[in-house]
């Protein structure tokens, strides 16, 4: 309906770019999760986070579950297996575990009845992940990725190792502008 605007609900949250990255078993798949494990304790060190290592081994199984959610590449791409339509009663039966209330007021969205649930498989398993994790992941989860965003915008050490990782490790890029 052309007249109308509609809300999606899609799968997210990983800091690497798809499922593949925590789940592939290549060697550069192996490499990379290292890298990332790294990467995510230079950048809580840098924060002045407390136990920076242990943190990121929560953060690496917490995105490893989130991944294990995740619809493939190829099916994301199939608009007949990804673009379903969810109500608003749909998110609580098909999407159990999330306070979808909150969530959906938080966003601004709380009049909203009608969503396009592009990979709902990832939305129902995430939903799922919110009350069975355990609090201090997702408080470790939370703050490096605050970090991580910001880091562009933050001193040198930070954009350095924003880019060493994501430029360098992920892209190839040999080094800044």
């Amino acid at each position: 309906d052309t007249t109308m605007y509609r809300a999606y609900l899609m799968q997210g949250g990983l800091g690497m770019p798809d499922r593949e990255y925590y789940l592939g078993q290549s060697p550069r798949f192996v490499e990379l999760r290292a890298k990332y494990v790294a990467h995510v304790a230079a950048m809580l060190k840098l924060a002045g986070y407390p136990d920076p290592e242990g943190a990121a081994k929560r953060v690496m199984a917490l995105e490893t579950a989130i991944a294990k959610t995740h619809v493939s590449v190829d099916d994301s791409s199939d608009v007949s297996k990804s673009n379903t339509v969810w109500t608003r009663a749909d998110l609580a039966r098909k999407a159990p575990g999330l306070d979808w209330d909150a969530f959906l007021g938080g966003a601004g969205l709380a009049g909203q009845q009608r969503f396009g649930a592009w990979q709902a498989p990832a939305i129902s398993g995430m939903s799922k992940l919110a009350g069975a994790q355990p609090l201090p992941a997702w408080r470790d989860y939370l703050a490096f990725h605050v970090v991580e965003r910001g880091a562009p915008f933050l001193s040198k050490p930070f954009v350095d190792e924003h880019f060493a990782f994501n430029g360098t490790a992920l892209s190839g890029t040999p080094q800044q502008r």
